[in-house]
Formats: structure tokens, sequence, C-alpha cells
């Protein structure tokens, strides 16, 4: 079977650490600029008044997937302006370590504003929504999923086990979160974890290959033509 330090050199070669290594080069470099982003932001409303009902939908939005497309809908139906926060990616180092995420801030944020239920992306959201942020954005609604660690309070006298605070505290204290219940059970974890398979089974079977070469060839001899 393909060893543990083998699955770890796997994925820490992929997402921000291959792309920041100096042994292997960047093949491509993002390069978001604004006029670039703003084919992303085509046909849509521009701004909202007073009278909208902004709902705030803050993520990391990794591998952009069907159960994002999922949330974000829902989200939508609940108001006329979709404004989606995008966590920066040293938000998502501190939260779930060094290798995440696996897509840079600028291609997460242009994933989301591919999809046609999202107004506008605030980019590198902060991780809790405060109070500024909710009156500046004029937040009616602030949605998460089910799956969110953070979607319940904790418990009295329980810890926060990542140690990043409630993400929702403002929120919840002003009776604007609502919850979405989530019928996929797709996540950025579950399709990191098939590629991870997926990079071992090919290791796997490499590592067969190349044994059954050199069984063949370390053996071998001149044979002479007649």
């Amino acid at each position: 079977l393909v060893s543990e330090e083998s699955k770890c050199v796997a994925i820490q070669r992929s997402g921000s650490d291959l792309l920041n290594s100096e042994e292997v080069p960047a093949a491509w470099t993002l390069l978001p600029t604004m006029s670039r982003m703003s084919l992303f932001y085509a046909n849509r409303p521009r701004c909202f008044g007073a009278s909208s009902r902004v709902v705030y939908v803050p993520g990391e939005w990794d591998l952009f997937h069907v159960g994002h497309v999922r949330l974000l809908k829902a989200a939508r139906s609940l108001g006329d302006f979709l404004i989606v926060g995008c966590y920066g990616d040293e938000t998502i180092h501190k939260k779930k370590g060094k290798n995440y995420p696996l897509q840079t801030l600028h291609e997460r944020a242009l994933n989301v504003l591919a999809c046609r239920y999202v107004d506008d992306v605030l980019l590198g959201a902060p991780w809790q929504a405060s109070k500024d942020l909710l009156t500046t954005l004029n937040v009616s609604v602030l949605v998460t999923g089910r799956n969110n660690l953070y979607a319940e309070p904790l418990p009295e006298g329980q810890q926060d086990a990542l140690g990043l605070g409630d993400p929702f505290l403002h929120a919840r204290a002003a009776g604007i979160l609502q919850i979405i219940e989530s019928d996929c059970e797709l996540t950025m974890d579950v399709i990191a974890e098939r590629i991870l398979s997926n990079i071992s089974t090919y290791l796997l079977r490499q590592s067969v290959k190349e044994n059954a070469e050199k069984a063949y060839n370390d053996p071998k001899e001149f044979v002479e033509e007649k």
C-alpha cells in the first residue's frame, strides 16, 4: 500500500504549497485584473438600495461544486440581492491548516462570480461578520449551511476547538442568522479526499509497473541474432 508519507507528499504538493514551491515553478499564474474580473460580473445589478433585502453568505468556496450552487440558490430566494463573502487565504490557513485553501482567493472569487445566483462578492471577508459589516452592507439575512461547525452556538462553558471565535455572533444576536438544510453530501473535503485517493492509486499502479520493468530488465542478457 502507499505509505502515509507518500500521501502527505502528494497532498502537500497541491494548492498554494505547489504555487509557492521554489523547486517547481508555477505553470501559470492567475493575474486578476479588474477588467478580467468584470467579465464574470456582467449582467448583474451594480448596487442595492435601502429597500433591498440583502442576503449575505460567507464561506471558503474552495473547489466550487454543486453543493455550493444549491446553497447559493436557496440563499438567493431569501432576498433580492445576494452578497457572498469569500474568506481570505490566511483565514482558511488558520481554520484548516497550511495545505488549504487549494485555490487562491481570486480563483475562488471568480468561481463564485460565475454562479448565476450571486450578485456581488466580498473579497477577503472577515471571519466574524461584525456589526459594522452587517450595517454597511445593509444585511437583512445572514445564511450558512447546516454542515457548518458554527451553525449552532457552542454550549455554555465549551471552548471553541479551532480558537477562531463564533463567526455569527452578531448575526445571531440580531436575529438575522438563517441556517439552510443541505440535501447534498458533497463537500470540499470529500473532493479533496477523492483526489488524494486517486493520487494514492496512481502511485501504487506506477510502483507496480516500475517493479515489473525492473524485474524484466535486471536479469536481461544479450542474445545474439542468427
